[in-house]
């Protein structure tokens, strides 16, 4: 739709795409912190079994690793995605506009 309004692929994929951006360090925070807790909960749980207690530490090449993992796969589905709205044909969108 905003093809037919008169909007580039620039300017399109900046309305669209780059909203996101924001997410990504509450995306980090959030599963970091869900991880670890998660891990320590299920640690905790075994103790019973294993007859051991086990740490759960986060270690900080971790957390870069995390924030890398993250960012790169955050780049290749937004290079996804920017291609498939770069391929929408106006008439297209016209059309599924009218349905």
């Amino acid at each position: 739709m905003l093809k037919v309004l008169g909007y580039r692929n620039r300017e399109i994929n900046g309305m669209v795409l780059n909203v996101y951006h924001f997410l990504i360090p509450v995306a980090i925070l959030l599963s970091l912190v869900l991880g670890v807790e998660g891990t320590r909960m299920v640690f905790t749980k075994n103790v019973a079994t294993y007859k051991t207690y086990l740490e759960a530490l986060i270690y900080p090449v971790s957390v870069l690793k995390l924030v890398l993992l993250v960012v790169v796969s955050y780049g290749i589905s937004l290079l996804l995605l920017r291609g498939k709205i770069g391929k929408v044909s106006m008439v297209e969108s016209l059309k599924d506009n009218r349905e």
